[in-house]
């Protein structure tokens, strides 16, 4: 049972089109205005990061989840353990041959599951709706506020820790947001994580390859994780 749990791509087809989002601009410091205004948009991200802000990434999937595991928030430590605490008690009714309860403790499992799908979409959706916009004030409130938060812009050096990212965004954001639409997100899952690989198609012509990771906290699903970079169609 433990293998439903585990980083499996369920959320594959889920919740069509829940993930398309609107522009987003963030306020931002005035060093590099002169640049982006007539940039193009992967040259305006390139652009914005021409101060040391860098340091050394820790970025996969599983090295986040071992940091984590290391200090919990109450919401996730509680999340996981109703997860465990369902599937011993599943584990039990099997052996006891109570497929009566079995099924119920299933249904309920998946159902868990679902509702943490559908919060990590919300959040992924909420994070190119504040791209779009361009507003720095919505951006800030998406990402994870601790120091293992990290975004890799395309073409640019990992940036480390909440202040940076936060900064990173709100350079790139200065002019305004971009026309920006995340496409065939697909969903995984691993206890408290969430996991979305997508597409990104900037002003309908560029095509990106996203990888964003979700962390549950009190305060919702927070963005830990963003690498975006180009890729070739599939034709």
């Amino acid at each position: 049972m433990a293998a439903i749990l585990q980083l499996q791509p369920v959320g594959q087809g889920l919740l069509p089109g829940a993930v398309r989002t609107r522009k987003q601009s963030l306020p931002a410091t005035a060093s590099h205005v002169w640049s982006t205004e007539r940039a193009s948009p992967l040259k305006r991200i390139a652009l914005f990061s021409q101060t040391n802000l860098t340091v050394p990434l820790c970025a996969s999937f599983g090295c986040i989840l071992s940091a984590r595991r290391r200090k919990q928030p109450t919401a996730r430590g509680a999340m996981e353990s109703d997860l465990a605490d369902l599937e011993a008690q599943l584990r039990l009714a099997v052996e006891a041959e109570d497929y009566k309860e079995a099924a119920r403790l299933r249904d309920l499992l998946q159902m868990q599951s679902f509702d943490a799908e559908t919060g990590v979409l919300s959040a992924n959706n909420e994070f190119y709706a504040a791209f779009r916009a361009g507003s720095a004030e919505r951006m800030s409130k998406i990402w994870l506020p601790s120091p293992r938060s990290c975004c890799v812009h395309p073409g640019r050096p990992p940036v480390n820790g909440y202040e940076d990212v936060a900064m990173s965004w709100e350079r790139i954001l200065t002019c305004g947001g971009l026309d920006i639409e995340c496409t065939r997100p697909l969903v995984a899952m691993c206890g408290s994580v969430g996991r979305i690989v997508c597409y990104e198609r900037v002003d309908g012509q560029i095509t990106l390859l996203a990888v964003n990771l979700f962390e549950q906290t009190e305060d919702g699903w927070k963005m830990s994780f963003h690498q975006a970079s180009p890729v070739v169609p599939t034709m």
